[in-house]
């Protein structure tokens, strides 16, 4: 009895299935990417909310008063947290995997602070000509503009779009819209002083650096004066 001979696969026949599968990738690849991404922003945003918690702590046993975004001696708030118990310490500061950083920051640590976001320079102050942003300033005001704020906008400020924590940089506090970084889908998250997180879209007009950062750069008032003071 003669036995069946095996199929073989002929050329054309690899050539239609390879041709399938790379198709198949291809259809796949986009939409894999986009879900990264999201998984990223998502990690960013509780990033967010944990380091909002965390100041709330902090205020909550300081009299109101918020941690402080940068001390003498490189000591930014990141340090002020751990250092005092409210935020987990890393064994090591350039640990990504620590909610300092954005999973979507390209490169991490950009401003060497091992940081990725920055705070609003008259929530939490800085020494050095500053302070009079923070003097006065606690948990239960924020929701109106500070009274010593020179040139105050006369535009109203609530705790709920006032930014507190923001997608940057990276430096301790923003003191320039070039600090912004645009990381999700062209949005930067923010969290704001009632401790929520929402994003702020890049305006129209202007293109993104790889890092997120806006081409030409930002004027201050572009994306709200609540984001600026």
């Amino acid at each position: 009895m003669k036995k069946p001979t095996p199929h073989v696969f002929t050329i054309v026949e690899l050539i239609v299935v390879v041709a399938i599968m790379a198709i198949l990738i291809s259809m796949l690849v986009p939409a894999l990417n986009q879900a990264k991404l999201t998984a990223q922003s998502l990690c960013c945003v509780s990033n967010l909310k944990q380091l909002g918690l965390a100041i709330a702590s902090y205020a909550s046993d300081f009299n109101g008063f918020l941690p402080p975004s940068e001390l003498p001696g490189s000591v930014s708030y990141r340090a002020v947290l751990e250092r005092d118990g409210y935020m987990p310490m890393k064994k090591s500061s350039a640990d990504t995997s620590a909610m300092f950083y954005c999973p979507s920051a390209k490169p991490h640590n950009e401003a060497t602070w091992f940081l990725d976001y920055s705070a609003n320079l008259h929530l939490m102050y800085r020494p050095g000509g500053n302070t009079w942003y923070w003097d006065t300033t606690s948990w239960g005001n924020m929701a109106k503009p500070l009274d010593n704020i020179q040139m105050t906008p006369s535009v109203p400020v609530s705790t709920s779009t006032r930014m507190l924590l923001m997608d940057s940089f990276g430096m301790p506090s923003i003191a320039s819209p070039d600090y912004y970084r645009f990381r999700h889908n062209k949005q930067a998250n923010i969290l704001y002083v009632d401790s929520h997180v929402a994003p702020r879209g890049l305006p129209p007009g202007f293109a993104l650096a790889e890092s997120g950062k806006s081409i030409p750069s930002l004027p201050w008032n572009t994306l709200g004066w609540d984001i600026a003071w």
